[in-house]
């Protein structure tokens, strides 16, 4: 009985699995999971595709940021230094700092340094000289004939005691000769961060 029941169950399970509704049962089992499967495959690609779009847009935004900033920078040195070269006794850092062209928002100090390398003059003066003389940012412009923008990696002020990025031009006397270097110092986080 139990071998003729056995047989019974195989011979009703093979009836039912070559039954047309349960080959097409399976056969729309297959293919939703298919079609479920395309989906999401799509989906995946759209949203990855999004993400490489706004990665680039965010990239370029950032960019355009820091253009901006550094031309900023750079035009208020430019500006600080013709004031300086006009009449450098008459030159004051406190008054400069002041005026609308100086980016505030960015830079957190500017300074004079004579062509010997000692601070003459800044908006966060020491109580004492500071001798700035093997700083990268003033002796890349001591025997340079170019008048270049330098930007610096980030050094530890020795005045603000913040780390800095300075942007530096240099000073001119009247006769064309070495007179020193002007220097923004911009805090890199102010610099970095995107409005």
């Amino acid at each position: 009985v139990d071998g003729c029941a056995g047989a019974f169950s195989l011979r009703r399970l093979l009836a039912a699995v070559t039954q047309t509704t349960t080959l097409l049962g399976l056969a729309a089992m297959i293919v939703g999971n298919v079609s479920v499967a395309i989906y999401l495959d799509r989906q995946e690609r759209k949203e990855i595709e999004t993400a490489h779009h706004n990665a680039s847009n965010l990239t370029t935004a950032f960019e355009q940021h820091i253009v901006r900033a550094i031309r900023n920078v750079d035009q208020a040195l430019l500006v600080a230094r013709g004031e300086y070269e006009r009449d450098p006794n008459q030159f004051d850092v406190e008054t400069l700092i002041t005026r609308d062209y100086f980016p505030k928002d960015l830079a957190i100090q500017l300074a004079v340094i004579g062509p010997d390398g000692w601070m003459r003059a800044s908006n966060l003066q020491a109580g004492s000289a500071v001798d700035l003389s093997d700083r990268e940012h003033f002796r890349v412009h001591v025997n340079n004939p170019h008048d270049e923008l330098f930007i610096s990696k980030p050094v530890l002020g020795r005045v603000s005691k913040v780390w800095t990025i300075q942007f530096t031009r240099k000073l001119r006397d009247a006769s064309g000769n070495f007179a020193g270097v002007l220097v923004a110092s911009v805090d890199p986080r102010l610099l970095s961060r995107l409005y």
